[in-house]
């Protein structure tokens, strides 16, 4: 968990953050004046905006590549407009406090408190703004008419559970839940009884190998919002078998 919180998530370039904020400045003092960036620099501002939020992460010190949103069918919970390297960098923040509090490893998945934007991504008013989670924690969903309101409506701050968040989006890299028959909003994935290593866990994970004490478990896709942009995973079911 220490190399965790210590170690460099990239999304873009230190240079191409840095373009990006140029074009987004320049493009803030061009609409005062009644003018626009050229072509050429907006269709460069889209792109970087794209690969802010759909590109791939590197975590340096494992050298490992993050991009596992980018195929067909992935089970990505969040919208267009989300940037995945400041919800993941939100969640190894939060990972740090929690660590920082001196909490018992034991409990890291259960460790709480509200995600806030890290520094690289704060505005030039350095406001620390809430940030909202992936939601690959189930304990994290609410749906408006379940809570009566809306909470980002509300603004309310809420907690999440930076250790789930984080670990899960590297754990989806490589162990890939499946849909489950034809439907598109669910899917499922095996848990298993001995140890095995990473390269021979992942297709039991997938359900592709059998070994024993093995458990088929089944989750849906809840909808954050009546238009399916925002989704959520829901809590697992056991499946019938061993």
């Amino acid at each position: 968990m220490k190399e965790i919180v210590e170690c460099p998530v990239q999304g873009l370039t230190a240079h191409e953050r840095q373009e990006l904020e140029e074009l987004e400045r320049r493009k803030r003092e061009l609409r005062k004046v009644g003018r626009a960036l050229t072509e050429a620099e907006e269709n460069r501002r889209s792109e970087l905006g794209r690969l802010t939020r759909e590109g791939h992460l590197i975590l340096e010190r494992f050298q490992l590549t993050l991009d596992w949103w980018q195929e067909d069918g992935a089970p990505a919970t969040w919208a267009g407009k989300q940037e995945i390297h400041k919800i993941a960098r939100a969640a190894q923040d939060g990972i740090a406090q929690c660590m920082a509090e001196g909490r018992p490893l034991k409990d890291m998945l259960d460790w709480q408190l509200v995600l806030r934007t890290p520094s690289e991504h704060r505005s030039e008013k350095g406001i620390d703004k809430k940030v909202e989670p992936f939601y690959f924690d189930a304990r994290r969903y609410a749906h408006p008419l379940d809570e009566g309101f809306s909470l980002d409506v509300q603004g309310a701050d809420t907690v999440a559970n930076p250790a789930t968040e984080f670990l899960c989006l590297v754990g989806l890299q490589r162990f890939r839940p499946q849909r489950d028959g034809d439907s598109k909003w669910t899917l499922q994935y095996c848990a298993w009884g001995p140890a095995l290593g990473v390269a021979q866990a992942a297709p039991v994970a997938s359900g592709l190998v059998r070994v024993p004490a093995m458990r088929r478990l089944c989750f849906s896709l809840q909808f954050r919002d009546d238009q399916k942009r925002y989704k959520a995973f829901g809590f697992a079911r056991p499946m019938g078998g061993s």
